[in-house]
C-alpha cells in the first residue's frame, strides 16, 4: 500500500548527468558532509509581502521539476533520480526586528550557521529551502539553500527572476506567470546520445603517462578530511593591469580564462617544483548543439582536468596556445565522467587526478536589476560555495578582476595564501609586460624573497 501511494507521487524518472554521479558519491561516501551544500543570499529594502514570496516560491516548486526532485540509488540496477508530482518546498520566517542591533546580528550568524548545518536528506527532500529573515526598519533577509546536485551557478539568477516574476504577480493580483523552461531531462537524454568512445581516446592521449597529481601543500592531513574547515582570501586587480590582461589576450589570441590559467600553470609548477602540472577546471556545460540549455534549471557544470607541460625554451605564447587548444577539447567532452577520465591516466586508484581548481565565474552574480518593482530593492547579495578540491581559485571577471582562493585550512595558512595570490597577481603582470618571454624567464619573486 505504502508503495502504491509513493508511485502515484511520482511525475518522472531519468538518470544523472556525470556531476551527478560524482556529488551523490561523495554525499553517501560522507553523510554527514555539507561540502555540496550551497547558498545564496539577498538583502531587500521595502515592503516585502512575505504571504506573496511564499506562495511565489511554492508556484516555482511546481513549475520547475528539479526542485521536487529526489535521488534514489537503493535497489536500482542505475542510479536514478526522480520527480515527485508534489513535494513542499522548505520556507521558513524568523521574525529579528524586536532586537537592537547586536543582538540581532547575533542571531541572524546563529540561524545561518544551524541551517548550514542542517543536511540534506537526498532520497526524501526537499532539497532547497528559503529562510526569510525580519530585520526591521523595512529590512529583510533571504537565504535561499540548496544542495549543489540539483543545480549549478548559472541557474541562481534564472530562478531568482522567475521567483520575483511570480512574487510580482501575485501582489498586483494577477494570475500566476506561466514559468515554462526546457526540462533538465533533456539533457539527460542528450548525454545517452554522445560518444563516450571519442572521449576516453582524448582523455586517454593527454593523461595515459601522468602519474602524480600536483600539489603545492603539505600532505599531512591532520583532521578528518571530509569535514575540514574551508576559509578564503580575495584580491582584487587594479583597472590598468585588467584592461591589459584583457588587451594581452587579444593580441595573443586567448581568452582571460586562459591566461589566469596559464599563470596558474607556472604558480603550480614553481610551487611544486614539477615540469608536468595537471589542475582541474569547472566549465558550465551547457551544449550550444541542445537548444534550450541556457534556459534550463539543473545541474551541468563539469570539473576535468588541464595539463600543462612547462618547457623552459617554449614562449608563453606556446603554453597559452596549448591551453587554449585544450579549452576547446574540454569544451566538446564536457560531459566526461572524473572516474573514467581519472582511469585514462596513471594516477592510483585511491588518488585524486588534480588538487586544485580554476572556476572562471562567466555567469550574473549580481541580483540588484532583478526586482522590476517600485516598492523594494535589493541592497546586497551573495553567493556562497563551498568545494571538495584543497584548493580552488574563483575567478570572476569584470572591470576589475577579482580571484579568491578557497582553501582547506589544514594544509594551508593564511599567510601561505596570501602569498600565492602575491604571486599569482606577479605572474599576470610580467605576462602582461612582455608576452614573449620564455616560461622559464617568468619572475614571481620580489627582490626581497630572491
Amino acid at each position: 500500500m505504502a508503495v502504491n501511494r509513493v508511485s502515484s507521487n511520482i511525475e518522472d524518472i531519468y538518470s544523472l548527468s556525470p556531476m551527478q554521479k560524482g556529488m551523490l558519491f561523495h554525499c553517501l561516501y560522507a553523510p554527514d558532509s555539507y561540502i555540496y551544500s550551497e547558498r545564496s543570499t539577498l538583502t531587500i529594502e521595502g515592503g516585502l509581502d512575505i504571504d506573496a514570496l511564499k506562495r511565489a516560491w511554492e508556484h516555482l516548486c511546481q513549475s520547475h521539476p528539479l526542485f521536487r526532485t529526489v535521488f534514489k540509488w537503493e535497489n536500482v540496477n542505475d542510479l536514478i533520480q526522480i520527480v515527485l508530482k508534489k513535494k513542499s518546498p522548505g520556507f521558513e520566517i524568523y521574525d529579528l526586528s524586536s532586537f537592537d542591533e547586536d543582538e540581532r546580528s547575533k542571531r541572524k550568524k546563529d540561524l545561518l550557521d544551524a541551517d548550514k548545518r542542517k543536511n540534506f536528506d537526498l532520497a526524501k527532500g526537499p532539497l532547497m529551502r528559503l529562510n526569510v529573515l525580519i530585520l526591521g526598519n523595512n529590512k529583510f533577509f533571504i537565504s535561499w539553500s540548496y544542495h549543489h546536485i540539483l543545480i549549478d551557478g548559472w541557474c541562481q539568477s534564472l530562478v531568482m527572476r522567475d521567483l520575483f516574476v511570480s512574487y510580482i504577480a501575485i501582489k498586483g493580483g494577477e494570475p500566476l506567470p506561466d514559468i515554462r523552461r526546457p526540462q533538465y531531462k533533456h539533457y539527460i537524454n542528450w548525454l545517452k546520445k554522445q560518444d563516450t568512445g571519442a572521449s576516453n581516446r582524448y582523455w586517454a592521449e593527454l593523461l595515459q603517462d601522468f602519474n602524480q597529481p600536483t600539489s603545492i601543500s603539505i600532505e599531512n592531513r591532520s583532521k578528518d578530511p571530509i569535514n575540514v574547515e574551508i576559509a578564503k582570501h580575495t584580491i582584487l586587480l587594479s583597472e590598468d593591469v585588467t584592461t591589459a590582461l584583457q588587451e594581452c589576450g587579444r593580441l595573443m589570441h586567448v581568452t582571460l580564462n586562459t591566461l589566469i590559467q596559464g599563470a596558474w600553470a607556472i604558480l603550480l609548477s614553481r610551487y611544486s617544483m614539477q615540469e608536468d602540472v595537471v589542475f582541474g577546471v569547472t566549465i558550465s556545460g551547457r551544449p550550444s548543439s541542445l537548444p534550450g540549455s541556457d534556459e534550463m534549471i539543473g545541474l551541468f557544470i563539469n570539473t576535468l582536468p588541464v595539463r600543462a607541460r612547462i618547457d623552459r625554451f617554449d614562449t608563453l605564447q606556446d603554453l597559452l596556445t596549448d591551453l587554449q587548444s585544450q579549452s576547446l577539447r574540454i569544451q566538446e567532452f564536457g560531459y566526461s565522467l572524473l572516474t573514467d577520465v581519472k582511469a585514462c591516466s596513471a594516477v592510483p586508484g585511491d588518488v585524486d587526478l588534480f588538487k586544485s581548481i580554476i572556476v572562471y565565474e562567466n555567469y550574473p552574480t549580481d541580483f540588484k536589476d532583478i526586482v522590476d518593482d517600485g516598492s523594494m530593492r535589493i541592497i546586497d547579495n551573495s553567493i556562497e560555495e563551498m568545494t571538495s578540491f584543497d584548493l580552488a581559485l574563483l575567478v570572476i571577471p569584470g572591470s576589475q578582476l577579482e580571484m579568491t582562493l578557497q582553501y582547506a585550512t589544514d594544509l594551508f595558512d593564511s599567510a601561505m595564501i596570501s602569498r600565492v595570490l602575491f604571486h599569482l597577481e606577479q605572474i599576470l603582470r610580467v605576462l602582461v609586460s612582455d608576452p614573449g618571454l620564455s616560461v622559464s624567464d617568468v619572475d614571481m619573486l620580489t627582490s626581497d624573497e630572491r
